[in-house]
């Protein structure tokens, strides 16, 4: 039976959402592994993922536990200030979180390395 077809007949035993395939229940897995795996594949031209419970489940306690939101708030400090760089070649901190906090809702800080 071959990959794809093997995905068709588990989808009766799975959750769909357009961004991810997750099988619920293990015993779909296949043989070859029991253990924590991810696959990605296109399906109607979306990306899809098949996730095990387990990496589900972690990424269910990141999310809920904050980590997404830091993580993206981060993110976008990042690109704040690599646009700063590019508009005013150089900048220091201070000049830097003022401009930061002060055009964005979260504020930001300066923070001591010791």
């Amino acid at each position: 039976m071959t990959r794809q077809k093997q995905l068709d007949t588990q989808e009766l035993n799975a959750y769909f959402t357009p961004n991810t395939f997750i099988i619920d229940n293990p015993e779909n897995q296949p043989d070859d592994t029991r253990k924590p795996w991810t696959q990605s594949f296109y399906h109607d031209n979306r990306l899809c993922m098949v996730v095990s419970n387990e990496i589900k489940a972690t990424f269910k306690q990141l999310e809920e536990s904050g980590y997404v939101a830091e993580k993206n708030f981060r993110l976008h400090v990042i690109g704040f200030a690599k646009a700063a760089i590019n508009l005013y070649g150089v900048i220091s901190q201070d000049d830097f979180v003022a401009l930061y906090n002060g055009t964005n809702e979260r504020q930001t800080q300066i923070r001591s390395s010791h």
